[in-house]
């Protein structure tokens, strides 16, 4: 998945995901949605203005400026109807940023996790033989570790955290999915081979780590089974 500067770029592609997921419903009603003529103004000084260093950047640099304005205005007004309306049934969104050599991943939540781990939690789901050890059982942090033949082969973490955010190398892929009816971020680590899952319930943070590399309906899978 290619990671998207800010501005234009990332709303035409948040626009264009959300708009082929969006219910047949949702996108008759944005016929009669009138776009706030302030809207309009800052998508035209953005087109203007902007620096675009991905594939839609380059799109625009061929396009004719009053064209190039009126595409970044309509896909706009897909983001303020469609993506807004998602926004209101999620408790936190997934900010990837590129800095070149490596990705810094957030999670932006309008809900704070706690401050303490009030309830352990793990999942029922463990690899086959694995021996299970507790490595960290802090007020924040618990984390538990499966290990087969004296090699870890998964790692669980429940945590709390006010910025939750990491640094990633730059051979990683993301892609969204969904465990318990919240969003999840899976990720793939290119060099090592090992994959991820993580995701916030509104109370903890937790991660699932994979050093075999399963794949993400595997992980999810796991992942619903914490509790």
């Amino acid at each position: 998945m290619n990671t998207l500067d800010n501005g234009i770029d990332r709303i035409l592609a948040k626009a264009a995901n959300e708009a082929v997921n969006a219910d047949a419903a949702l996108l008759e009603g944005f016929a009669d949605t009138q776009l706030p003529k302030d809207v309009s103004l800052r998508a035209a000084a953005t087109v203007k203005t902007g620096k675009h260093r991905t594939s839609f950047g380059r799109l625009y640099k061929k396009a004719v400026g009053v064209a190039a304005a009126l595409i970044a205005v309509i896909s706009l007004a897909y983001a303020v109807n469609i993506y807004a309306t998602y926004e209101r049934q999620e408790i936190w969104g997934i900010d990837i940023v590129d800095k070149g050599d490596h990705f810094i991943v957030s999670i932006v939540s309008t809900q704070r996790s706690k401050n303490v781990v009030e309830e352990k939690r793990a999942p029922s789901i463990e690899p086959e033989n694995a021996d299970e050890k507790t490595e960290q059982d802090l007020i924040t942090a618990y984390v538990i570790t499966y290990s087969q033949n004296g090699s870890t082969v998964m790692r669980f973490s429940q945590y709390c955290s006010m910025d939750a955010s990491c640094k990633y190398d730059d051979d990683c892929t993301f892609s969204e999915t969904w465990i318990k009816n919240n969003k999840a971020l899976y990720t793939f680590f290119g060099q090592s081979g090992r994959s991820e899952v993580w995701w916030f319930d509104g109370e903890y943070f937790y991660t699932i780590t994979s050093y075999d590399g399963l794949p993400v309906e595997e992980l999810v899978r796991i992942a619903n089974s914490v509790g």
